[in-house]
């Protein structure tokens, strides 16, 4: 039984968190600039570059801090995008 137990539970907070990611997605779809920094935070995490430096890309744009120096720092470096130290400085 207790076996049962800890499975149905494994199963329950898998879904929830399957649930908060695409709640946290949607947000960020519909504008939430936090939520699109912690999107491309989250692709990163993956190793998704592209989707990361799309949404790099969207948060920086909507004026997230975070997501501006990133998006630098990739230009700087020439990490996932051509080198351009002109784009990174803007």
């Amino acid at each position: 039984m207790k076996k049962l137990l800890y499975i149905v539970s494994f199963v329950a907070v898998s879904l929830s968190l399957e649930a908060v990611d695409r709640a946290l997605l949607k947000s960020a779809k519909s504008g939430n600039v936090e939520d699109r920094y912690k999107v491309a935070i989250a692709y990163y995490k993956d190793g998704s570059e592209k989707n990361f430096l799309k949404w790099c890309k969207e948060a920086a744009n909507g004026g997230h801090i975070k997501g501006q120096y990133n998006l630098g720092v990739l230009y700087e470096k020439g990490s996932i995008v051509k080198e351009d130290t002109a784009t990174a400085i803007t």
